[in-house]
Order: structure tokens, then sequence, then C-alpha cells
């Protein structure tokens, strides 16, 4: 399913957001997710984008878009995680007995398993905040697109910033 204009600009305003609050909600503690609920997570997104020459989805802070993103705009999708990571905790169980986290599985047996939920609405939910929180990053998507970083741009130089000017 693309990812509609709506979507992105949401998005978008979530990580302005994210970026400007991002010490305060760390020190109240206002998280959604358990500590063991973000490692799960964090393994989700680097199978949906694993670091290679190029950062990945958790130095993109993914997670932390994921969270701020259930606070804000997409809070109505709470439960969909909250049933999604119950889901995996359990098929984590019942394909890989020997192993209780997704986390600890092997890189194969993670993709394994992300094959058998990919056309779950947890998945595809997963998939689209992942994208959106990697590509909507300044510091990261916004390179790989071609995009400059800089939240400002310089005017062009022209007569008016030279020194000693006459009217």
């Amino acid at each position: 399913m693309p990812i509609s204009r709506r979507e992105w600009i949401l998005a978008s305003a979530c990580w302005a957001d994210l970026l400007t609050s991002r010490a305060h909600s760390s020190e109240a503690g206002t998280s959604f997710f358990s500590s063991d609920h973000r490692v799960e997570l964090r393994a989700l997104t680097n199978v949906i984008l694993p670091e290679t020459d190029t950062p990945g989805a958790e130095q993109a802070g993914t997670v932390e878009f994921i969270e701020a993103a259930l606070a804000g705009y997409d809070h109505d999708q709470r439960s969909v995680y909250r049933e999604g990571l119950a889901d995996i905790a359990s098929r984590t169980r019942q394909m890989f007995p020997t192993n209780t986290r997704f986390s600890t599985l092997a890189t194969a047996q993670q993709t394994a398993l992300l094959k058998t939920i990919e056309n779950t609405v947890f998945f595809e939910k997963l998939r689209t905040h992942t994208v959106l929180a990697y590509f909507g990053n300044p510091q990261f998507g916004w390179k790989l697109l071609g995009r400059d970083p800089a939240m400002h741009f310089e005017p062009p130089f022209g007569f008016y910033d030279a020194s000693g000017i006459s009217e």
C-alpha cells in the first residue's frame, strides 16, 4: 500500500515535534512501550530497514518515532501494536520453541517469521511507520534522498550583503 500525502505530512509534523521535544519526553517517562517492547520493535524495524552501507532503522530513531506517532496523530493504532507485538511473541514461541523473543532469533529466522505476518494490519502499519520514520528523518533519510538536511537556507549573495551599502 502506498503512503498517502496526508500520512507523509503528519509524519513530518511528528518528526518536527519529536526533534523539538526529545529531551522532555525522555525525562517525563511518557512512553507507550515497555523496555521489552522497545527491544522487540527495534529488532522488527531493523529487519525492515537493516543497516548496510547506510544507517538502518535503529540509527534513525524509528522506535522513538513510532512512540511519538502513537502518542500523537496515530493514537488510534495503539491496539494494532499491542495485538501485533503479542502475535509476534506467540509466533516466535510456535515457530522456534527454543527462543522466546523475536530479537534473539537469527536474521534468517526473523525474516521467515515476518513473512508469515506480511499481510496483517500490524505489519502494514509497522512497515509504514518505519519508512516514514526513516525517510522523514532529516539526518538520515533526507541525505539518502539527496535533500539538504539543513532546516534553513542562506539567501543568495548580492549587493545588499556587501560592506558599505549605499542607497
